[in-house]
């Protein structure tokens, strides 16, 4: 609220089709997601391929312990660089987000379709249906 957010937010309490999600994620400059969870990881990586700022908590609560969202982790461990809500509540207008560079965008894409893509998602399914293959072979051979 005292961004001033609320004439240009949409909030959203149904589903939203795939393909119509992913134009309102095109259309966004900014995800926020706030909540006391680990954040939905699709999201997370559609926005940030998307090239929107992305934000998220760093720190949630746990059966009353404060630890580092696991989503926040994720993220930065895999070069993806979101904003921590934490840093996102202290700005005073929209204007002092830093914004990502086109470097930053480039390589955040070249990111995600590396380790996330369909092609990788292609290899694992390849590698797990072989392994599964192997291991029947083995124990054929035991018998």
């Amino acid at each position: 609220n005292e961004l001033k957010l609320r004439d240009i937010t949409d909030f959203h309490l149904e589903f939203i089709p795939p393909e119509k999600y992913i134009d309102f994620l095109a259309r966004a400059e900014m995800l926020v997601t706030a909540h006391n969870r680990q954040q939905s990881m699709g999201n997370q990586l559609m926005s940030l391929y998307l090239n929107n700022i992305s934000v998220l908590r760093k720190n949630i609560e746990i059966n009353g312990e404060e630890k580092e969202n696991p989503g926040w982790t994720f993220l930065n461990e895999n070069g993806l660089n979101p904003i921590s809500y934490e840093d996102f509540i202290t700005y005073e207008s929209l204007s002092d987000i830093p914004k990502p560079s086109e470097e930053q965008k480039e390589l955040h894409r070249k990111i995600i379709k590396e380790r996330f893509g369909l092609q990788r998602r292609a290899k694992e399914i390849i590698d797990s249906c072989e392994k599964i293959v192997q291991s029947k072979q083995v124990a054929l051979y035991q018998e």
